[in-house]
């Protein structure tokens, strides 16, 4: 068996990372601020992209400063 990392993650936990509420973090998945996939009403995001993302954001802001 492996330990590997789930790929997807749950906006439950992206909240945690992000410290953020939950309903924060659907309001950006639906305002395609945040990338991610809705099955069956339920949104997912993609582990990779997501910290991809927030990569991206802290080069930019560092950039900025």
């Amino acid at each position: 068996m492996t330990s590997e990392q789930p790929k997807y993650l749950t906006v439950s936990e992206v909240a945690d990372e992000l410290r953020l509420s939950a309903a924060t973090v659907r309001d950006m998945l639906r305002n395609s601020a945040m990338p991610g996939i809705q099955i069956r009403g339920t949104w997912r995001i993609d582990r990779k992209k997501f910290y991809t993302m927030l990569d991206e954001l802290e080069q930019t802001s560092e950039r900025v400063e």
